[in-house]
């Protein structure tokens, strides 16, 4: 059952990606749109990698090791004791929520994919450029936090 709904979601986002730029449009799409569009989706389906691991973790706990801090200047040493952390994993997007299931997951980075690639067509030039420079760098942070924290990309 979880296999057949994974596909259809697939299929569906292949399908918004692929023919959604067939729509009305501000204005027509260069080679330097598409591209920019492409490496869009391609950070948002990243992070979607990333975000379906989160469920396995949760609850788990991590071990973070004693941790030594000094200050030769002022003469202080600061030891934060070895200690296990526990719900280090916690999506920080509201609209998921803390501990989102995965079918959540899915349904968010589809739905966003669409509205993206929408948005994207909708606007015209300067504007079109800008929201995706700025999708990318808001996707290259959330991308890099998540390697941070073991997180990879993987399907």
């Amino acid at each position: 059952m979880l296999s057949e709904l994974r596909k259809t979601l697939v299929t569906l986002a292949l399908s918004i990606v692929l023919f959604g730029r067939c729509a009305y449009s501000a204005e027509p799409w260069t080679k330097a749109d598409i591209a920019w569009e492409a490496a869009c989706l391609t950070m948002i389906v990243a992070d979607w990698s990333q975000t379906r691991q989160f469920p396995d973790q949760y609850g788990k706990q991590k071990h973070v090791p004693r941790f030594y801090s000094a200050d030769p200047a002022a003469g202080t040493t600061l030891t934060i004791p070895a200690h296990w952390e526990t719900d280090y994993t916690v999506e920080t997007n509201r609209l998921l929520g803390k501990h989102p299931p995965k079918i959540k997951i899915d349904v968010y980075f589809l739905l966003s994919l669409g509205a993206h690639t929408w948005i994207s067509n909708m606007l015209p030039q300067p504007w079109r450029r800008l929201w995706q420079l700025t999708v990318i760098a808001f996707q290259m942070d959330n991308v890099g936090r998540n390697l941070g924290l073991g997180f990879k990309v993987k399907f």
